[in-house]
């Protein structure tokens, strides 16, 4: 006679067979959808699932957690710990006019992947990494009287202070004894920034007191978080109802601004999808090695041309990254000289000019930062060349 123990011991063996059987196949799907919602290739949709969701979430939080411990575990400084955080997402997102468009979600890991985004994903990626980081951080979307948002950066709490940090454009607010400052500090101790103005985008501090601050996932308060959910429960338009950051008008984008053309590029084999994910992941992570060998194996095979642009791009990058300065210049020249026309252009001559200069080349660094035609990058330029420095 089977008792009602020996039963329910043969149901939880049965359960747990089922769930070690299940598990394996879910990850792997959900490492392969996983790749095929990247933005390798407009002609890869994404697919939502609640096993792909899943694996997306957790896998991105296992690579922005991964990531903040590598950058801060060195700076000792909050500034320079923000710096290191800015400067990976201000490589690692070029500005939307460095880079054709996607289509591809917006998460946090969608947006690293596919390497560009504006402004607002731009804050979006650093409030995240800053997050895993251990900072209280959110967006800040400026407002302009009318209340339109022309721009969008991150605010972080440091020392009970709300500090202001703009990793699309590469910068930390400071006051004029150089430490971090807010708004709060804007038009007192600290004045608004040159570099917009050297952007044309004519912000100044009303327009950051006017901001209106936003969290998403994973850097949600849980407020906001019960806030949100109580929308959800009583809202009747669930679909106005989203954890993304809002989309920053783009006044700040340049009108010469490449355009995402309107046909859809030829569909990538899955084997090249799946390896371009893990060259990239490699990347992020700073395995520079081997997300060169894989880069270089893709370039080996016949790419659509979109993917083989980014491919050569994000080659060059990790090969500056990784000391490898001489063959960075290589790689950019052969970047340019595959596609003279390609909107990654203008982040292949930003890099080259970097690459150029460590390597001494300071003239041929200046000519590649002009001819990128990046505002920000060429305004500076022409600004200290009028104070006299090179």
């Amino acid at each position: 006679m089977v008792t009602p123990r020996v039963r329910r011991a043969w149901i939880v063996v049965l359960l747990a067979g089922s769930l070690a059987a299940l598990i394996p196949q879910a990850w792997r799907a959900g490492a392969e959808r996983s790749a095929l919602s990247t933005s390798y290739s407009t002609a890869v949709a994404h697919d939502p699932s609640v096993v792909g969701d899943a694996y997306e979430m957790l896998s991105g939080a296992v690579l922005f957690r991964k990531t903040a411990a590598r950058l801060v575990a060195a700076p000792s400084t909050d500034r320079e710990r923000l710096t290191t955080l800015m400067e990976w997402v201000h490589d690692n997102v070029r500005p939307q006019y460095a880079a054709p468009a996607r289509l591809v979600p917006d998460s946090a890991l969608g947006i690293v992947r596919r390497g560009h985004g504006y402004c607002d994903q731009s804050a979006h990626v650093f409030a995240t990494l800053a997050h895993f980081a251990g900072y209280d951080v959110h967006l800040l979307f400026l407002r302009a009287a009318d209340g339109a948002s022309p721009h969008a950066v991150a605010e972080v709490r440091v020392d009970d202070r709300w500090v202001l940090v703009d990793p699309w454009l590469g910068l930390l607010v400071v006051d004029h004894a150089g430490r971090l400052a807010g708004t709060a500090e804007l038009g007192t101790t600290a004045a608004v920034p040159l570099d917009y103005a050297l952007l044309g985008a004519n912000l100044d501090g009303q327009h950051f007191r006017r901001g209106t601050p936003f969290e998403a996932f994973p850097y949600l308060s849980l407020s906001a978080l019960g806030l949100k959910v109580w929308r959800r429960l009583t809202s009747e338009n669930v679909a106005t109802v989203t954890t993304e950051p809002p989309t920053a008008e783009r006044s700040t984008e340049p009108t010469t601004a490449p355009r995402a053309p309107a046909a859809r590029p030829p569909t990538v084999p899955r084997d090249d999808l799946l390896e371009m994910d893990g060259a990239r992941r490699a990347h992020l992570e700073g395995r520079y090695e081997t997300a060169i060998a894989g880069y270089r194996h893709l370039l080996v095979h016949p790419l659509p041309p979109d993917m083989a642009e980014s491919v050569r791009f994000f080659l060059g990058l990790a090969l500056l990254r990784a000391g490898s300065t001489e063959q960075a210049v290589l790689v950019f020249d052969a970047a340019l000289e595959a596609a003279p026309r390609t909107a990654w252009r203008p982040s292949v001559l930003y890099y080259r000019a970097e690459a150029r200069a460590q390597a001494g080349d300071v003239d041929g660094a200046a000519v590649d930062l002009r001819a990128a035609n990046i505002p920000p990058a060429e305004r500076k330029l022409d600004a200290r060349q009028r104070r006299g420095r090179p």
